[in-house]
């Protein structure tokens, strides 16, 4: 049951991570966003979508009853804890890629949107269907 809610997250980590790992030399540059931080968008975009879907999985699965009812916490700290990692990993291990407090940051920020999204939709009953007999 674990996996099942689980995958998607998990195959976004992935993502994640491929890009991460990119050369910093293969990464394309486009003039018309040198003075806009493109790189922080990006960061808070994929670990907004990251948290939302730790929630989302976390909520739904029936493993660990701590893990559905603490989702919010867990899923933070788990993607940010990810989203450091790879700060450091990028430092240390990924070639032409370089670690910076500003990307930490954003991926943070990110985490927190993504809580809010999914809490937001949650509470308005978006994810839910009705029957209407």
């Amino acid at each position: 049951m674990f996996n099942k809610y689980n995958l998607p997250s998990l195959i976004w980590a992935l993502i994640i991570f491929v890009f991460s790992a990119i050369p910093g030399d293969d990464i394309p540059s486009f003039d018309f966003l040198k003075n806009i931080p493109a790189d922080k968008i990006v960061h808070f975009g994929l670990y907004g979508v990251f948290n939302f879907l730790l929630v989302f999985g976390f909520k739904r699965q029936y493993t660990s009853n701590r893990l559905r009812y603490k989702s919010y916490t867990y899923s933070f700290v788990t993607a940010a804890l990810y989203g450091g990692m790879l700060e450091i990993f990028q430092k240390y291990f990924f070639t032409g890629r370089t670690s910076d407090i500003m990307d930490f940051m954003a991926n943070v920020a990110g985490c927190l949107s993504g809580i809010l999204v999914y809490w937001f939709l949650s509470k308005n009953r978006l994810f839910y269907l009705k029957k209407k007999f």
